[in-house]
């Protein structure tokens, strides 16, 4: 048996427009997630995280994997950190398995894009790389990822939830009805939204907080100025910012917004928000 641990990536931005072209920008956190591999043995057990994965699609791409490694082996994950609604489980475990596997990351992206055709491709396959690279990447669907390597390793990343999903299918159909029925305001308007993408990748593997945070909290208006950030996570942001504080909506399939700091807000905000979750970033 192996005992592998990999941490989880979430996507700070891009997400919602993935199937634009946008690039999309994943941060690998601590804690981690516990993987076991058992020789002789088929399956997954999933134990908690399986309310937050497509177990079908899990087993499926797997199979893939499997084929290209001409070896099978039984699957459990043994740890969970705080859990989250998002597709970083799906992508960590799919990571652990390509790293036991020998499987590099660009096989494991062409494997899940072409499995994957729905909005979650994405965000699938960029939270796996992340994973398994176990550093920050700037990812576009179908074309690869760059590896950022952080200019500011003692970052925290505050997550405050509304405990629901969303689906994101609905969203990328809401952005193609913007698109047909105005283009001409929406097109340059999601234009800017990837060239900010590529902005947050540079300002990250720079180091500049400020310059990065800045370009978060703009990727934010721009959603919300499409009518992509339901009212709730509105008021949320803007209970945030009355403290001092920015914040951004997490592009995945749960309803968070976050803020990024080099400094440790965690008793400042916890003042304020009783649900708040506290994610460092892993470090190789």
């Amino acid at each position: 048996m192996k005992i592998y641990e990999i941490p989880i990536a979430l996507n700070i931005v891009g997400g919602y427009l993935a199937e634009e072209g946008s690039p999309l920008v994943f941060l690998p956190l601590k804690p981690v997630l516990k993987v076991e591999f058992r020789e002789n043995e088929g399956g997954f057990s999933l134990g908690s995280i399986e309310k937050f994965v497509n177990k079908r699609r899990l087993e499926e791409i797997a199979d893939l994997l499997f084929r290209h490694s001409k070896s099978k082996v039984g699957i459990k994950v043994a740890g969970l950190p705080n859990p989250i609604s998002s597709l970083c489980y799906e992508g960590a475990v799919l990571a652990a398995l390509a790293t036991y596997l020998e499987v590099d990351e660009e096989l494991l992206q062409y494997i899940i894009e072409e499995k994957v055709k729905s909005s979650e491709r994405g965000l699938l396959a960029g939270s796996a790389i992340c994973s398994q690279t176990r550093k920050p990447i700037a990812y576009r669907v179908g074309e690869g990822y760059v590896g950022l390597e952080p200019g500011v390793l003692n970052t925290h990343l505050y997550l405050i939830s509304l405990g629901n999903r969303v689906s994101l299918n609905k969203i990328t159909a809401q952005i193609r009805a913007l698109k047909s029925s105005y283009g001409d305001v929406f097109e340059p308007l999601f234009h800017a939204f990837c060239r900010l993408s590529i902005k947050v990748a540079e300002y990250l593997e720079a180091g500049d907080v400020e310059k990065l945070s800045y370009m978060l909290k703009l990727g934010h208006k721009i959603l919300s100025a499409a009518g992509l950030v339901p009212e709730p996570v509105e008021e949320l942001i803007q209970k945030v910012e009355r403290f001092g504080y920015w914040a951004k909506l997490l592009e995945d399939a749960g309803q968070y917004i976050f803020t990024l700091a080099a400094e440790d807000l965690e008793e400042k905000l916890k003042k304020y928000f009783e649900d708040l979750e506290v994610y460092e970033l892993y470090v190789a």
